[in-house]
Parts: C-alpha cells; sequence; structure tokens
C-alpha cells in the first residue's frame, strides 16, 4: 500500500503527473484475480483516495494504463530487467533493419529514443529508494559517467521538490483514510 503511495507522490512532484493512475500488476484485470496479497491489496487500494484503476497485466506496462504500478521487489526488478533488455534488443534489430534506409544521424536519434524509453532507470540515472528517510539513488552497477552524473541530477530534483517529506505527508494521510 505505502509504496503506490510513494509512487504516486513521486510521479506527481518529479514526472509532472497530475492525478497518477495507479495499477497493481496481476494475473488478469478483473477485480478479484491475483494472489492473496493481490486481493488484500486492491481492496486498500479501493479504500485509499488515490487515483486506483484496479488491476493490470503485464501487457499493460508499456500501454501508459497505468503511470505507477505496483507489484513486489523481486517481480518488479524482474520486469524491469526484461523490458531494458527489449528496448535494447528492439533497438538492435531496428538498427538492422533500417540501416542504409536511413541516414545515419537519424537512426541514431531513433535508437536513442528507443532506448532512453525502454531504459527509465539509466535515463534518469537511476531511481530513488523508497522506504529510506532521506534521499538515496540507486542505478545499475554497470553505470556509465553519464548515468551517475543524471543520477546526482534526481537526487537534486528529490531535495529540491521535498520529495521525502511530501511522501511521509501523503502516506500518513492515505493511511489514516485505510485505518478508517
Amino acid at each position: 500500500m505505502g509504496f503506490g503511495v510513494l509512487g504516486s507522490v513521486f510521479s506527481k512532484l518529479l514526472i509532472g503527473v497530475e492525478n497518477p493512475k495507479l495499477g497493481l500488476l496481476s494475473v488478469g484485470s478483473e477485480e478479484g484475480k491475483g494472489n492473496i496479497q493481490s486481493k488484500e491489496a486492491s481492496a486498500l487500494f479501493r479504500k485509499s483516495g488515490l487515483n486506483f484503476i484496479g488491476n493490470v497485466e503485464g501487457n499493460d506496462l508499456v500501454t501508459g494504463k497505468a503511470d505507477v504500478v505496483v507489484c513486489d521487489g523481486f517481480v518488479g526488478n524482474v520486469v524491469l530487467k526484461l523490458v531494458e533488455g527489449l528496448g535494447r534488443g528492439l533497438a538492435a534489430q531496428l538498427k538492422t533493419a533500417l540501416n542504409g534506409k536511413l541516414p545515419e544521424k537519424q537512426l541514431d536519434a531513433l535508437m536513442q529514443d528507443l532506448y532512453k524509453n525502454n531504459n527509465v532507470v539509466d535515463a534518469r540515472g537511476g531511481g530513488p529508494v523508497f522506504g529510506v528517510n532521506g534521499v538515496s539513488i540507486i542505478g545499475h552497477g554497470s553505470a556509465s559517467s553519464g548515468t551517475i552524473e543524471r543520477a546526482v541530477g534526481l537526487a537534486k530534483m528529490c531535495v529540491d521538490t521535498n520529495l521525502i517529506q511530501e511522501m511521509n505527508k501523503e502516506v500518513s494521510a492515505v493511511m489514516s483514510t485505510v485505518d478508517d
């Protein structure tokens, strides 16, 4: 529950989504699908006052159906690495298919856009570690110097937007509505 709130606040403050759509990753989009944890989380999100749109499936992740998707950390890490790998693989396939058909500059720009859109963590430099009472950014161990520079910029944005204070305030507000 708390991670949905944190993701919503992050989406509002750092990405600029006014009313983030929150989805719960599950095995089906129908209400009542999923394991016991998903069902319990869904019931809590429905009472939370957040813009909860219900369950989303893996194939919804790249469609923009939800701005924030909640799942457990193991599944989230697997999904993140799958999407990153797909982005790299698609970029390589597209580059091969379009090589010689587009000017080199256009092809490179297309590859950069595809990479950036599918490798959000690297494009932003990393991601904040939620649940830490302070600003902590985590990235890949293989991060480039440019990625590290973007991570420092992201940390600055977190400080400038009072992200931690806003998250703490929102978690308290939402949890009080769910506890009622």
